[in-house]
């Protein structure tokens, strides 16, 4: 005889031997259910079980996706059991369904039509609309067209093009009107221009009128006489600029003269150095040292150039950057205590105000 070997069990299987002993014995299977609802409630406080009241309009339809599928699946493996399963011996007659069932059926039957037709109203409803509105889309377009082509054709009109139209399609009154409207513009005009003194003013009204379309139906001298310009004003039309005079300020008019006055030798000492430079805005220069303070320069500058009024702060900020002022890097006299001793007396004797300056 041979041994035949059993297969090993999956873990579906396991897990289904398994409930059945479960349901064999109540109390174990009722341990078991309620400890399955505390898990259920656990899972669904801590939020990862989520009710479909709680989830988005997108997840709604994808749950209800998945049930459909997973009841039709159901109804399929349901029908493929019936049809391979033989059909139990009828013991008896068999019963018809209820009359609540056939009235319940005849309710679910005519609530599907009504929702059926409702839906074919709405979507007819939506397609009309929709037609509505692309018609008046279009007809918005069309008008925007229209309009857009009116303005563009009248402004390419020329003067004599617009006194073509006006004079074939226009009635009386227009006509009137519009030829009052030029009498009562040249009238006004010529009015302003007799009025204006200022020289910049008849400049403006002359560039205003002596243009090139007047020149080109050659109207120029009646627009002299009707205007009251001269015909000086056409030939002068493209050669004076009403430009208006810029201010110079003070700093601008006195940089030059501040420029020259900061490297004179007496003012200061160039520097003999190699890498005695400085660089400002990629303008390199050979250092200057002052010889004396600012303050002292300025009233010496001052002195020199009395028709010129210029504060000191002015003075200060034209100060050319390659002028400076020595640190004590740049010092060539000595540092011993006898010197600089002196200099702390200065400088205790300006502040006790016994002298005006500690300048040795």
């Amino acid at each position: 005889m041979f041994h035949v070997e059993e297969m090993p069990l999956s873990a579906a299987e396991k897990q289904r031997r398994y409930r059945e002993r479960l349901k064999e014995n109540a109390e174990l299977y009722e341990d078991y259910l309620q400890k399955e609802r505390n898990r259920w409630q656990e899972r669904k406080q801590s939020g990862k079980l989520k009710q479909i009241s709680d989830m988005t309009k997108r997840e709604q339809r994808q749950k209800r996706r998945r049930w459909k599928e997973q009841q039709r699946k159901c109804r399929e493996k349901k029908l493929a059991f019936d049809e391979t399963t033989p059909p139990p011996t009828p013991v008896g007659p068999t019963p018809g369904p209820s009359r609540q069932a056939v009235e319940g059926r005849k309710v679910r039957r005519r609530k599907l039509a009504q929702l059926h037709y409702r839906l074919k109203r709405a979507q007819q409803d939506v397609h009309r609309s929709r037609r509505q509105a692309e018609r008046f889309k279009k007809r918005w377009q069309r008008a925007i067209q229209k309009q857009s082509e009116s303005v563009i054709g009248q402004c390419m009109e020329t003067p004599r093009s617009k006194t073509r139209r006006l004079l074939r399609t226009a009635c009386t009154s227009s006509v009137r009107k519009t030829l009052i409207f030029h009498h009562a513009l040249v009238d006004q005009m010529k009015a302003r221009y007799q009025e204006t003194v200022e020289e910049r003013h008849k400049q403006m009204y002359s560039r205003l009128v002596c243009g090139n379309i007047l020149k080109r139906y050659r109207f120029q001298r009646l627009a002299q006489q009707s205007l009251g310009f001269s015909a000086k004003r056409w030939k002068l039309r493209n050669t004076e600029q009403l430009t208006r005079k810029k201010y110079k300020s003070v700093a601008v008019l006195c940089s030059n003269a501040v420029s020259e006055f900061f490297e004179r030798d007496d003012v200061s000492r160039i520097t003999s150095g190699k890498k005695q430079t400085v660089t400002f805005k990629k303008q390199k220069k050979q250092k200057r040292f002052l010889n004396d303070t600012l303050k002292n320069l300025y009233e010496k500058f001052m002195a020199e150039n009395s028709s010129i009024k210029l504060s000191f702060t002015v003075f200060c900020r034209l100060k050319p950057f390659w002028v400076c002022k020595a640190s004590l890097t740049d010092r060539e006299t000595c540092l011993c205590k006898l010197h600089e001793n002196l200099q702390f007396l200065a400088t205790q004797m300006k502040d006790i105000k016994a002298l005006a300056t500690d300048n040795l």
